[in-house]
């Protein structure tokens, strides 16, 4: 299942780590934390039976790698498709962020079947480390195949300089390959940002943020208990004092704990993000960036400023819809100011006069519009892992279930 997966990716990886190894004193098995993830998304009452819902049956009945990484850590997550940028692009993106942020990835069933590459489309995989060598790009990648690691020999291509340079081993599920074979085998990415979380780097990677006794994100809560309607969505007024990176999440409430019976979809939201030009209600017509558009409980977008300056952050929903509940979370590496109002009216929008303060700092939201349809409906969610089981279920490919 996919909750069930990304409970298993996130804590077998930890394993290989010691300093992840404990919480609060005590070993951290898979097992233990999935049940506890279950408890978690249980709603009981004495009185009502019937009415018990969530527990192990909610866990069960799939859900989304971006909520259980998110419940999990703390984080933010959202996700976005390797057809949608370049292979060195995304090594570059990879490289620099591998310290701070979890990188789940999917492999590229139709590719590999076509290509006859031996990767298990059913395992569960995540980027564990990116390095480079003599000008070359690699990308170590963590597999939980129950069945024997199989990087479909891929690692052939990779020098024997780069696999025997750091202490994880292939018999212990890690494999290398390089950035252009990953970017052709795997289509699907989930990142996931340790906002709450201290340094979490293992030995060898590059520092990005500075680490100190204090977390590097600050950060900023906002919540309404109503119904969140399209007609007068919230948006985010963002103040910055000077260079800076700004994360902002909304969540909605988990349909999984209040779940009896079939569960509740979620109500796709987008978040897009637009630069003050100084003058009132006027905005740049350049947007920053923008999040996932797709049915899923959470959506982010991050971005970074070059100098002090301000953003708004709209929160679309399709036309009609209305989702209960809302959370906003808010982070900055340095001050800045947030506030939250109901948008009450439109904003107009101007070709800027100068550069640009804002850029965008994530690849969540990047989109080749020549594979959609329509911009103004929410996107197809990709295949996920109960997708891919079900198709090849009793087939020769050995798919097996965690």
């Amino acid at each position: 299942m996919r909750t069930r997966r990304a409970v298993y990716i996130l804590f077998i990886h930890a394993m290989h780590d010691e300093s992840l190894k404990k919480i609060n004193g005590c070993l951290a098995r898979p097992s233990l934390v999935e049940k506890a993830y279950a408890k978690a998304c249980t709603l009981r009452d004495s009185s009502k039976p019937e009415e018990n819902s969530g527990g192990w049956l909610a866990v069960g009945g799939g859900g989304h790698v971006e909520e259980a990484l998110v419940d999990l850590t703390g984080g933010t997550a959202g996700r976005f498709y390797t057809r949608d940028v370049s292979a060195d692009r995304l090594f570059l993106y990879i490289y620099t962020l591998q310290s701070d942020t979890l990188f789940v990835c999917h492999v590229n069933d139709a590719k590999c079947a076509r290509t006859g590459v031996n990767l298990n489309p059913c395992a569960c995989h995540v980027i564990n480390r990116a390095a480079t060598y003599n000008g070359q790009c690699f990308v170590q990648v963590f597999s939980a195949d129950v069945t024997g690691v199989h990087d479909g020999g891929l690692s052939d291509a990779v020098p024997f300089e780069v696999m025997h340079a750091y202490p994880e081993k292939s018999w212990d599920g890690f494999f290398w390959l390089a950035i252009e074979d990953f970017h052709a085998y795997f289509d699907t990415i989930i990142e996931c940002r340790l906002t709450s979380s201290p340094d979490v780097s293992i030995e060898g990677m590059p520092q990005r943020l500075p680490q100190g006794p204090q977390l590097p994100y600050m950060e900023m809560l906002f919540a309404n208990p109503g119904l969140i309607s399209a007609q007068y969505p919230p948006e985010v007024t963002v103040s910055t004092r000077g260079p800076c990176e700004v994360i902002i999440a909304t969540q909605q409430m988990d349909s999984r704990i209040t779940q009896v019976g079939q569960r509740k979809p979620y109500v796709p939201i987008i978040l897009k993000v637009y630069e003050s030009l100084g003058t009132g209600n006027v905005y740049s017509a350049n947007m920053v960036c923008r999040s996932n558009w797709i049915p899923t409980r959470d959506a982010m977008v991050a971005f970074q400023t070059a100098s002090a300056g301000g953003f708004k952050v709209v929160v679309e929903m399709p036309e009609d819809t209305e989702c209960d509940r809302l959370v906003i979370r808010c982070y900055s590496t340095m001050p800045a100011d947030f506030m939250v109002t109901p948008a009450m009216s439109k904003h107009l929008l101007a070709l800027p006069q100068g550069p640009p303060k804002g850029s965008r700092f994530s690849l969540v939201g990047t989109l080749d519009h020549t594979r959609i349809l329509r911009d103004d409906m929410p996107e197809p969610m990709s295949d996920d892992l109960d997708t891919i089981r079900a198709r090849h279920r009793g087939s020769s490919s050995g798919c097996e279930m965690m």
